[in-house]
C-alpha cells in the first residue's frame, strides 16, 4: 500500500525508504561483535550534534557520526561537537562506507588488543 501525502493541494507518494546511513550503521552494529567491540547508540537527551555511536574496545573509547555519503557534511552544531570532543583526547570517525567501519574496528581492535597485552 502507497501512502500519499498532500503538498500544496497534491496527494505524492511518501516513499517508505530506509536511508543508506540506517543501512551502515545497522551493518556495523553486527560487525561489532565479530571484532568484540561494544557498539551502543549514543543518544543525548536535551543535547543536539552528538555522534550517532559509541564504540568501547579494551580501554579504547572512540565516537562515530555516519552520513550517507561524502556530499553529507556535518551540520554546524556536529562539528563544534566534534571539535569539542577531538580537543578532550578523543577520536571522532565521521564514516559514509562499510570499508571505513571495518577500518576502525580493525584499529580499535589492534590497540585494544595491545592495551591488554600492556605494550601501549
Amino acid at each position: 500500500m502507497v501512502r500519499l501525502r498532500k503538498i500544496k493541494g497534491r496527494a505524492l507518494p511518501v516513499l517508505n525508504k530506509k536511508p543508506k546511513e540506517d543501512k551502515l550503521e545497522k551493518w556495523a552494529r553486527k560487525e561489532a561483535k565479530d571484532y568484540d567491540i561494544i557498539f551502543w547508540k549514543l543518544r543525548t537527551p536535551g543535547n543536539i550534534g552528538a555522534p550517532d555511536r559509541i564504540i568501547i574496545g579494551y580501554g579504547v573509547i572512540e565516537f562515530i557520526e555516519f552520513k550517507r555519503s561524502e556530499n553529507h557534511k556535518l551540520s554546524a552544531i556536529q562539528f563544534e561537537v566534534t571539535k569539542w570532543l577531538r580537543k578532550r583526547g578523543f577520536k571522532v570517525h565521521v564514516i559514509y562506507t562499510k570499508e571505513e567501519v571495518t577500518r576502525v574496528f580493525t584499529a580499535v581492535a589492534r590497540l585494544s588488543s595491545r592495551i591488554r597485552k600492556g605494550t601501549d
